[in-house]
This record gives C-alpha cells, structure tokens and sequence, in this order.
C-alpha cells in the first residue's frame, strides 16, 4: 500500500528554479498566470525520463466547521471591528466533498487536491459592512452565504526514502475560489464579493506504513506581504488508510483499494487596502473525511 512514493526506480530531478513575481490586483497575485505553467514544465521535464507512475484516486465526504471573523469597510478610516462567523450565521457545520490524486513516479510524486465547502445562515451584524457605496449597519438580520473552494496541486520530492518514514519536499500552486455574499434581509441591500486567488506554497510530505495500515500527513503553505496587503495561508491534510482488497501491501499498490479517514485544516488570514476601501479575513476550516481509495 504506501501514501508516499517507494524508492525502488527513482527518477533524477533536475533542480528547483527560481520564480519571480510582482504584484499585479487584489493582495498577492505574483505572476500567476505564469507560475502555474512554470510549475508544470519543472515537473514534466523531470519526469519525461520515469516509467509510467502508480496513480492514487480518492473521494471522501466531509464535516466541516467553519471558524474566524470578515470585515468589509470603505471607510478611510480603516477598518475598527468585524463580524465573526456566528454572528453572520455562518456557525453551522457542512458536510462537502473532497478529493485527490497522487501520480507517483518512484521518487518524485505529483498531487493534486480540491476541497468545496459552502456555509449560508442568518445572523445579526455586530460591526458594520459597508462597500462601494452599501452599508449595512450593526444590528442588521443578514442572510449570509460563504463558500471557498480550495485546489491544490504540488510537485514533491521524496528526499529521505527509509524503512522508518518517507519525508519530501516540493513546492506548487494553490487555487483559493472565495465567494461570499451578505444580504440585508430587511431592504435586500447586498455586498458580495468573488475572488480567485492563485497563490505558490511550499509543500511537505511525511508517511509510515504499518502493515497494512498507513499514517500520512500533507502540507501546503505560503505567506506574502505585497504592498502592506498580507496574505497567509495553510492547509493541512492528516490521513489513515487501510488496505482493503487488491494489490500487494508495502509493495505494489496497483488495483488495490483502501479506506481512508482524514483530518483537513485549512486557515486563510489576509488584509488589503484598495483606495480607501479596507478588507480583512481570518477563515479556519476544519473537519474530519471518511472516503475511498484506489490505486492503477
């Protein structure tokens, strides 16, 4: 079985080149358009040379909570309170689908992730929310709807392949898909906003195998200061598999099926200034997963 890649045929990667960025709208966006493609021709360079890869599919569903303050203001004063997720009605749990997929080519690995929760409630401001012109005071019923999609693709390098554990390192890109929308319920006033921010993470892996039973763990983080705005950014993914059917446990994964159960953090903080428009988030959403996976 085996979360992480096995050391038998490794493959020689060239090595890592630096990336450049700058800033171009809204907080961090440092060619981004451009660091995905560089990403991917990295990452096919390096395995142009490797036999075909063990390739790892899993579906899971879960119960995610979400945690942390918003606040909207157009004031040049800047921002002085915000409004946290029970207040905006948002304290509910949901339960969403996730996946991913790892290619595994000996010693490098290729993963992609992708989670979509989505919160809606009613709730009372306790700090206003103005923008472009809205305002929705304190003390305003507000029905409230948040969703951040999240996908994650990173190229890993198994760096310490041993019988103890397996510890890569690599880097990638993270997709941040906010969409949220605020809705005065008395006179329908509405501030919404909807934001695609593709940000680079460095990633790390680390698993142990225990017969048929595996512990892993996954990890993407950033952190960008561009201009005073600010962003910060983890996602965190702990997991257990258990090998079901199928396949060869500690040596060949291929037509195996496994169980797995998971917990997945992921915590967004950012702030930015445009004009005289302030923004802040502090989001944090958890929970654990129960799905399948399958190996080819």
């Amino acid at each position: 079985m085996g979360e992480a890649p096995q050391s038998r045929g490794r493959c020689r990667s060239p090595p890592l080149e630096d990336v450049v960025s700058h800033r171009s709208h809204f907080l961090v966006q440092p060619t981004l358009t451009q660091l995905p493609v560089a990403t991917a021709l990295l990452a096919l360079g390096s395995l142009a040379a490797c036999s075909a890869p063990t390739v790892d599919a899993a579906g899971h569903f879960g119960q995610y909570e979400l945690d942390g303050h918003v606040a909207i203001d157009d004031n040049a004063l800047g921002l002085t309170s915000s409004n946290s997720m029970d207040d905006l009605g948002l304290g509910d749990d949901d339960t969403a689908m996730g996946a991913y997929v790892r290619l595994k080519f000996g010693g490098p690995m290729l993963y992609i992730s992708a989670i979509q929760p989505e919160f809606a409630g009613t709730g009372t401001l306790s700090a206003e929310f103005s923008d472009g012109g809205v305002t929705i005071p304190v003390g305003t019923v507000v029905n409230s709807r948040l969703a951040m999609d999240v996908y994650t693709g990173m190229f890993i390098w198994d760096l310490f392949p041993t019988d103890f554990a397996d510890v890569g390192l690599g880097f990638g890109v993270s997709v941040i898909d906010y969409d949220s929308s605020f809705e005065n319920d008395g006179n329908g006033d509405t501030i919404a906003s909807d934001e695609t921010l593709p940000v680079p993470v460095l990633g790390a892996m680390v698993s142990k195998d225990f017969g048929p039973f595996q512990a892993s763990g996954f990890l993407a983080y950033t952190s960008l200061d561009i201009d005073g705005d600010t962003l910060d950014y983890l996602d965190l993914d702990l997991r257990g598999t258990y090998h079901l059917f199928g396949g060869a446990p500690l040596t060949d994964n291929r037509g195996a099926g496994h169980l797995v159960l998971g917990y997945k953090l992921t915590d967004l903080e950012l702030e930015y200034q445009d004009g005289t428009e302030f923004g802040s988030a502090n989001l944090e959403i958890s929970g654990p997963y129960l799905g399948l996976r399958f190996s080819f």
